[in-house]
């Protein structure tokens, strides 16, 4: 009986580049947790008038793009866009005003209070860690391959 030895065809360049880009993307999530973290910390609360609600039904999941306008405690007038899920739970329209916190050294560095303080819930540190992690791997094995 002759017995064959099965190799599958894999371009390691491909899966070493996805990995590089998942561990990219990772690193990001973590960021995005540290200035969501430093908000909560340092942040001051603001309200904000909405200025223009722009609905986005292509995204997944769908998005409202907001438009907004604020003072910060000095005094000084500024402009944010925000992203924010489309759901029957937030209602957003033009006029309105809704909770922001800002970070006192980075005016601009803004986020709705609804989801600063309900941050925890689905942390962008735990999928931040999990794709380092896996897309780790998968470059581990692909150099391994290489060699």
């Amino acid at each position: 009986m002759v017995t064959f030895k099965l190799r599958m065809p894999t371009n390691y360049s491909a899966v070493g580049a996805t990995a590089v880009g998942g561990i990219g993307f990772g690193l990001y999530q973590i960021y995005q947790w540290f200035r969501g973290r430093a908000l909560r910390r340092h942040g001051k609360p603001v309200t904000a008038t909405i200025r223009r609600v722009v609905r986005r039904p292509l995204a997944r999941p769908p998005q409202l793009r907001l438009e907004v306008a604020y003072r910060t405690e000095p005094g000084t007038r500024h402009h944010a866009v925000l992203n924010v899920p489309d759901t029957v739970y937030f209602q957003y329209a033009e006029g309105e005003e809704i909770a922001l916190w800002y970070h006192p050294r980075r005016p601009e560095q803004v986020e709705p209070e609804a989801r600063l303080l309900d941050a925890d819930s689905d942390s962008p540190l735990y999928t931040g860690v999990l794709l380092v992690v896996v897309f780790s791997y998968f470059l581990h094995e692909a150099v391994q391959a290489l060699r």
